[in-house]
């Protein structure tokens, strides 16, 4: 993403006006982009910031008869996003288990930064999380900790803190709200609700 040409500014544009609206709201927020000199922004950012979470481990497969494709359930799926929820944009979040999955010699080959062990909301116990630092020098905010997911079951597999949550929606609606918490969740409370109110009304959502 780094050096693919998007054709347009617009999209840096949009991401300064957040931090911006988001700096004049919180006064303890600092932007970390916004305000980078030209030359130096184009050094570590350009166009779509995507934010990654990877956890490992086994996970349920399922051919999807409609989409032709495939859907992944269970533990390690939901920690991989959980993990991706409190991260930035441009941000790759690694769990503890991912890490030590690789052999020595590949830790060795790639750059990352210890964040010590983060509290995932639903996760019983604090997650233990590195950074990939796919591009040296890039600085992100604090991580997003304050995103809101439903409450675990009792019987959730999660009780070790490094498996995943458990998925209490289903179905369409459950489908729904993964879309839109993928479509605003970067966004401030305020924000989201802008975004999300002329929709409601627009499809009659009461």
């Amino acid at each position: 993403f780094l050096q693919h040409d998007w054709g347009t500014s617009v999209i840096d544009d949009v991401y300064r006006m957040f931090e911006e609206d988001r700096a004049e709201e919180d006064a303890e927020y600092v932007p970390p982009t916004a305000r980078l000199d030209a030359a130096v922004y184009r050094q570590y950012w350009n166009g779509l910031r995507v934010r990654v979470g990877v956890h490992t481990g086994l996970c349920d497969i399922r051919h999807d008869e409609v989409t032709k494709g495939y859907d992944y359930y269970g533990g390690t799926s939901n920690m991989a996003s959980r993990t991706e929820s409190v991260g930035n944009g441009g941000q790759v979040l690694l769990t503890r288990t991912t890490y030590f999955a690789l052999s020595t010699a590949e830790r060795e080959q790639v750059e990352v930064t210890a964040l010590g062990a983060v509290a995932l909301c639903g996760v019983p116990k604090p997650v233990e999380m590195y950074q990939l630092d796919a591009v040296p020098g890039r600085t992100f905010a604090a991580l997003r900790l304050d995103r809101e997911f439903p409450v675990l079951d009792d019987e959730s597999d999660l009780a070790s803190g490094d498996g995943s949550v458990s998925t209490e929606r289903s179905g369409p609606s459950g489908y729904i709200a993964s879309v839109l918490a993928v479509l605003v969740g970067t966004f401030a409370a305020p924000q989201r609700l802008k975004v999300l109110l002329p929709l409601c009304q627009r499809w009659s959502v009461r």
